[in-house]
Order: C-alpha cells, then structure tokens, then sequence
C-alpha cells in the first residue's frame, strides 16, 4: 500500500472509508460500506478486514484522489466490475473491461448443468468433450468448463472482437489456452467450415435475451454501461435463442445437448417453440435461486 512521505499531504485511512461511504450512499447505490471497501481494497491491497484493523493508517493525496474518483465514476452508476477491472465467477477471478458483458452469478448454473452432462450417466464421466461456447463474452464459462471437463476441448465464438481479446487473456491467465479456440463471428458462422457435422457434445450459451422495448428500463448500470448486442435479444427477446436451437442441430452428435440461459418468463415460448421441433427430444428448466426458470436444458 502506498503510503505517505516527505511533506506530501496525508489522509487517514478510516477518513477515505468514510468519505467514500457517504459518496455512495447519498447516490443511491445499493450495499455503499461493500462498494467503498471493495474499490478501496483494490487501490490500497489491503483485504477488507485489513482495512478495519488499518484505520489509522496514513495513504498519499494522489493515492486519495484515485479512490475518491473511481468511487465518484460509481456515484454515476458505472458497474464496479468495470472500474475494478475483474469479476469472480465459479471460485475464479476473470478480467473484465468496459465494452464486454459483465457475467452474473447465474450463469454459473450453466457449468453446474454442463459438469453434469459431462459426469455421465451412472457416474460414467464423458471426458475428451467437444464443447462449443456461444456469445462467450469475457469466457467465463467455456473456460471454466476447460478447467472443470478433463481432456475438453472447447471452441468459442462472439460477435464483438474486444470481447475475444478478453476470452483469450481469461484463457492464459488461467492456463487453458491450449484447449480453447477462439473465434470472432456470428454464433456458428466462424465453425462451419472448421468443426464437422454431428462433432459436438455440449454446446453452451448465454446470449442476449432481453426484448428490445425493456432494454431502457434496465438498470442505469447496464442500460448505459454494458454493451446493448449483449443484451438486446429481439422483439421478444427470443431471436438469438431461435438461431441457437435451430443451428445446434447441424453441430450436435446424437446424444448431445445444448444448454441456454435464458430471461425470466420466457420457459413457455421456448417450450412452445421446441414442440414444433423434431430436433430435440427432451426440454427441462434448472430453476436459478430465485425461483426462476433459468437454465433450458436441451437432449438431443
């Protein structure tokens, strides 16, 4: 932590908390004490229960005016993923920046559904699993099923090339570079001359599902922060999910499945739209810890 020397101008470090906290919560923001010590513990490296002990400890103007500033940047409602540059998900931290969707804690029943497919029937583990990872964003799941799946091999595809660039130092970091391939394209476009019909055991995605007319009431923090082609699904936020479904069939091997994270009250439109599909044989929904139904659940 950088500290105070010479005749530079000191702040106590309980002062700053303080300041912080009052910033925050006279803005509105939700859980302000979390939020002030959180971006205080990133500028500081000190852990939350550090910050308790340390309150007397003295911190530099300069070092002051960084918190102080990224904490007036969350008053104005930027995601604090984004000014803390890292988001953790399934027990790993992930580099996340401005212009790449923020991934939310309920896609980690993505990979909690993905491992149990992986885990076979009877306990029988599938490994050596070819895995494709749609409007994969900032990675987060095709890398941690990389982590999770032994001997996978995942292939991953997103329109927008920053977020590509962020997949792949995700990848690096967290050393499964050699078992992921990323591509930037259009959901299945960039694959269709690279992987075989009928190769692919698991696909994943969680795309854009929100329609298009609910896209201003969303929070400020995602409305006016986070990409609008990670979020806008459509009409009735449907048609990126229509494209999934319709395109796995050409990629998916005959006992495969496709897994989606789809938006609150969308189950019976997915479901009436499966029942005109041979494709599938079976639909089922994973209820996330709101009650929702979250996870679509496709066997080929």
């Amino acid at each position: 932590m950088m500290s105070c020397v010479n005749a530079e101008k000191c702040y106590k470090l309980q002062d700053i908390i303080n300041e912080s906290f009052s910033l925050l919560s006279g803005s509105g923001i939700d859980n302000p004490r979390l939020e002030a010590e959180l971006i205080i513990s990133y500028y500081t490296k000190l852990d939350r229960l550090r910050l308790l002990l340390d309150g007397e400890h003295k911190i530099s103007e300069s070092k002051r005016e960084d918190i102080i500033g990224s904490v007036r940047r969350r008053c104005n409602r930027e995601p604090i993923q984004y000014l803390l540059g890292e988001v953790a998900f399934y027990g790993h931290q992930f580099k996340v920046k401005k212009g790449v969707f923020i991934p939310r804690p309920e896609s980690e029943l993505l990979v909690e559904e993905g491992i149990k497919f992986a885990s076979g029937s009877e306990g029988q583990k599938r490994e050596g699993l070819n895995i494709v990872d749609l409007c994969t964003g900032s990675g987060v799941v095709g890398i941690t099923l990389a982590k999770e799946i032994q001997n996978s091999r995942i292939y991953a595809t997103d329109i927008s090339p920053l977020s590509i660039e962020q997949s792949a130092g995700n990848a690096r970091h967290l050393g499964v570079s050699d078992r992921i391939e990323l591509f930037t394209g259009d959901l299945f476009e960039p694959l269709e001359n690279r992987l075989p019909a009928g190769s692919v055991n698991l696909i994943v995605s969680n795309p854009p599902y929100i329609a298009t007319a609910d896209i201003n009431s969303l929070p400020p923090e995602v409305r006016d922060h986070e990409p609008i082609a990670a979020l806008d699904g459509g009409r009735d936020g449907l048609d990126l999910i229509r494209r999934i479904i319709e395109g796995s069939a050409e990629f998916l091997t005959d006992n495969g499945c496709l897994l989606l994270d789809v938006g609150q009250g969308q189950a019976r439109m997915i479901k009436d739209y499966i029942g005109k599909s041979p494709v599938f044989k079976s639909l089922e929904f994973r209820y996330d810890y709101a009650g929702i139904e979250r996870i679509a659940i496709l066997h080929g």
